[in-house]
């Protein structure tokens, strides 16, 4: 009894102390961070290839307008108005040193961008190897649970094995059947003792029957020798 009540304590402590850690859940939410931790990223990467876009865009449009800005300027040079040319050159060496500007972002942009491609691949390496231990883990804890279940289901159980078990039904049995057997034999005993009753009273009422006739018929002959002794005492 005291075994008892003490494994039942210590299962109640133990599984106050997985709810507390369990293992098994803390994996669990780890795999969930780094699943969170990779959306973010594809978040980050977003906003930075976001941002080399628009560089890209810009450049495009500042390389338009150069292209129409140099025409302009080698119209006015070919109509002889210099003075226009010479406003439009000033123009087009502002759009060129914005040019200028907007290469050197757009080289720091496509930078950033290969830079965070490559953080997160070797950020889903390490979380899909990460992910595989965990879950392999997982997959020992639970099969450590299944293997300790069957272990407190065989301590806890009534019958100690099943030879014993078997050993005890077939002794069952075979009580049950020598007790038929004597129940069987008693009552034939039985059967036999009341026939045999009944022959001796059967005896001893024909024996009454009989002595009965005999002494009736010893009275008979002796009254018939009385009449004939008196007949002849008469002659």
């Amino acid at each position: 009894m005291w075994r008892r009540i003490k494994r039942l304590l210590e299962n109640l402590l133990g599984k106050w102390l997985e709810k507390r850690e369990n293992p098994r859940d803390i994996l669990l939410q780890n795999i969930q961070e780094l699943n969170d931790q990779v959306r973010y990223l594809n978040e980050n990467i977003a906003t930075v290839k976001a941002n080399l876009t628009l560089r890209q865009r810009e450049k495009r449009q500042l390389e338009i307008k150069l292209r129409k800005l140099k025409d302009k300027i080698v119209n006015e040079i070919n109509a002889n108005r210099r003075n226009n040319a010479r406003s439009l050159a000033m123009e087009y060496h502002k759009l060129k040193e914005l040019l200028k500007a907007n290469e050197i972002h757009l080289e720091i942009a496509r930078k950033a961008y290969d830079k965070s491609l490559s953080i997160k691949k070797m950020f889903v390496e390490e979380k899909n190897r990460k992910t595989k231990d965990a879950l392999k883990a997982i997959r020992e804890a639970e099969r450590a649970q299944w293997q300790r279940n069957i272990a407190n289901a065989l301590e806890n159980a009534e019958s100690y094995s099943i030879d014993q078990t078997h050993d005890e039904m077939i002794s069952k049995i075979e009580y049950q059947s020598d007790y038929d057997d004597a129940r069987l034999q008693v009552l034939l005993d039985q059967s036999k003792q009341t026939d045999s009753n009944d022959f001796n009273r059967r005896d001893s009422a024909a024996e009454y029957i009989l002595n009965s006739i005999e002494n009736e018929l010893a009275q008979n002959g002796n009254i018939e020798s009385n009449q004939q002794a008196e007949s002849e005492n008469k002659d």
